[in-house]
This record gives structure tokens, C-alpha cells and sequence, in this order.
């Protein structure tokens, strides 16, 4: 599951269009302004491309143009040169190092390319100077939920929420945060809030579907997923957990039925088959569970899950020699449950 949802992302253009001052000027700082307000009007009309030539060209009469520098970036952002944005930004912030934006939508660039501390020491210092940008504080939670640091995300995500209380996305991931440090009920009443403000979203609803199932309230949890289905039948979570609803009820044949339909729809999806492997093993079918095994080795040689319930099917089935082959195989892909099986062989 993805830890966090697509965040909000808002630049604005500054300064629209500029008049040329009515003072004597060079042809080049004429031509400059000239070029600057180009720019602008395609970048307006949506031409990102044309409005970077004409941004630069500007710059390049008239390096001191403080507004081509910022547009330039903006749009260099759009077109994803993310390293572009964070040079043309560092020299705008050497001549102004008081705008929040410039900082901002460096951390935006530095984040891009994964530079996870510039990134969060440019939102932080966004937040400095302006603490009315929630949308730094927000990301400042999102790195924090990357590196895994779910209590401090829980703690900003919730400050975002004190300023702007309708963020679907902000209770979209402090959800993903209680998900991860396993406080499911906060996560479901989150993605609950996201879901009431987002509509019909089918990841939500296998979400909530997902932390239902931790704490065994599988009717819950069936509902969701069916409206995860009613929404969009090619979600491969949706049959994963429809069909582990079903083996925790003891239905083993509808799980089985879920298993088969999300293998329909996605062949190459190990999980599935593995998991449709073990339901079969639960009914005694030790013949399809072992195909399955063989299938999910064959397109994943270095699943050790996959050797270890192999082994199981051909111990059961007095196939010795291939059970501890395949119980050798799991220990050395770091399956610790496979040790004991393993030993025994010795």
C-alpha cells in the first residue's frame, strides 16, 4: 500500500505583466522586459516551453530581473528539471533570503530528486517565514512519513489539520501514519474523514477495508470492499482482502473464488497466488496448492515464502527429499520459520 497520498502542489506566477519604467533605458533592459512579459503570456496560455525561453532570455539581458528568475523556476518545475529550479532558486534567495516562496519551492524541487534533508530544512524554513504556508508543514509530515518517523508526522499532519480542517489529503496520510504504527481505529476514523471529503475512492475504501481486518471486524470490512468494487473491479487489493475476509469467516471457497478472479485479472501478482496456494492447502488440496507454489517460484525465484509452503505441501504429501530441498532454499532467503522444518531434516 502507498504510504501517502498525492499531495496538493500551488505556485502562482509573480507579478503578471510588467510595464517598462518611463525612465531612459538600454535597448537590452528594453528587450529584457519585453522578453519577461512573453514569457509570462505563454506561460499563461499553458506554452511551459515557450515561456522558458522567453524567462531566460530575459535573464540572460538582465541577470537582476528578480521576478524572470522565480517565473523561470516555476515553470522549469512544471517541466520537471527539478535541478534547474534548485540552482536558479539558490541564486534568487542569495540577493533575497527573506521570501518564503523561493524556499518553498526549492524544498519542492529538493524533494523531487530525494534529497530529503534540503528538502525538509527549505519547507522548514518556509514555515519560518511564513507560517500561514500549511503546505510546508505538510510536506515537513510527509518526509517525516517517509523515513518512517510516524509519531512526529501524526504531530504535523494534526497542525495542518488545526489551520485547515477540510485537508482530505492531510487525513489521507496522518491515516497512513496510525496505519503503520498499527492504531487502526484513529487510522479508519482518518481515512474516514478523507473519504467524506474525497468521494468515492477505491484506496480508501480497501484501506479502512485493510484495518477492519486487523481488528477482526470482517463485516466492516466486507462492506467497504464492496464498495471498493462497485467503484472500480481492478484494484488488486480489493481481492487480496475480500478474499482473506473470506478465510477468516472459514469460507474457504469464496476466498478461493476472490484468489481466482484477481489471478484472472492480474497473472503476474504473486500474492495472490501464494495466498490462493495456502487456502488450498487449508481444504486438502495439495495438488492445485502445490501448482500454485510452483507458479509463484517460477515468476519469483527468490521468494522464500513461496519454498517454505512448498516444502509443507511435499512434507505432507511424503515427498521428503523435495521438502527439505525447499525448506534449505527458504532458509537461505532468510525465511525464519523455515529453520525448524529444516533441522529436522538433518
Amino acid at each position: 500500500m502507498s504510504l501517502r497520498f498525492s499531495g496538493f502542489f500551488r505556485f502562482l506566477i509573480v507579478g503578471g505583466l510588467m510595464l517598462v519604467p518611463a525612465v531612459a533605458l538600454s535597448q537590452s533592459d528594453i528587450l529584457s522586459f519585453e522578453h519577461y512579459n512573453e514569457g509570462v503570456e505563454f506561460f499563461e496560455q499553458g506554452e511551459i516551453d515557450s515561456a522558458v525561453v522567453f524567462l531566460q532570455a530575459a535573464i540572460e539581458r538582465n541577470p537582476d530581473l528578480s521576478r524572470a528568475r522565480y517565473n523561470l523556476s516555476v515553470a522549469q518545475y512544471m517541466n520537471g528539471n527539478y535541478s534547474e529550479v534548485i540552482d536558479n532558486i539558490t541564486l534568487h534567495i542569495a540577493t533575497n533570503p527573506f521570501s518564503a516562496k523561493d524556499y518553498y519551492l526549492r524544498g519542492r524541487a529538493y524533494h523531487n530528486v530525494n534529497n530529503l534533508p534540503a528538502a525538509y530544512s527549505d519547507y522548514a524554513k518556509t514555515f519560518e517565514l511564513d507560517s500561514d504556508n500549511t503546505d510546508a508543514l505538510f510536506y515537513m509530515a510527509v518526509i517525516n512519513s517517509q523515513i518512517e518517523k510516524f509519531d512526529t508526522a501524526i504531530i504535523l499532519y494534526s497542525e495542518v489539520l488545526r489551520y485547515d480542517s477540510n485537508n482530505a489529503y492531510c487525513f489521507y496520510n496522518r491515516a497512513c501514519a496510525y496505519k503503520a504504527l498499527e492504531d487502526y481505529g484513529k487510522a479508519v476514523a482518518d481515512f474516514s474523514s478523507a473519504l467524506r471529503l474525497l468521494n468515492a475512492n477505491t484506496d480508501i475504501y480497501n484501506n479502512i477495508a485493510y484495518c477492519h481486518l486487523q481488528m477482526g471486524n470482517i463485516r466492516n470490512a466486507i462492506t467497504n470492499l464492496n464498495s471498493a468494487f462497485a467503484i472500480d473491479s481492478a484494484s488488486t487489493e480489493t481481492y487480496l482482502y475480500m478474499a482473506q475476509a473470506m478465510y477468516n469467516i472459514s469460507n474457504f471457497s469464496s476466498a478461493i473464488d476472490y484468489y481466482t478472479r484477481g489471478i484472472n485479472r492480474f497473472p503476474d501478482n504473486t500474492v495472490l497466488l501464494n495466498n490462493r496456494g495456502v487456502t488450498y492447502f487449508k481444504l486438502d488440496n495439495y495438488k492445485s496448492a502445490l501448482a500454485d507454489f510452483d507458479k509463484v517460484i517460477e515468476k519469483n525465484p527468490s521468494d522464500g515464502m513461496a519454498y517454505y509452503n512448498r516444502g509443507n505441501v511435499n512434507e505432507v504429501m511424503r515427498n521428503r527429499e523435495a521438502a527439505c530441498s525447499d525448506w534449505a532454499k527458504a532458509v537461505s532467503l532468510g525465511v525464519g520459520e523455515a529453520v525448524e522444518s529444516y533441522n529436522n531434516c538433518e
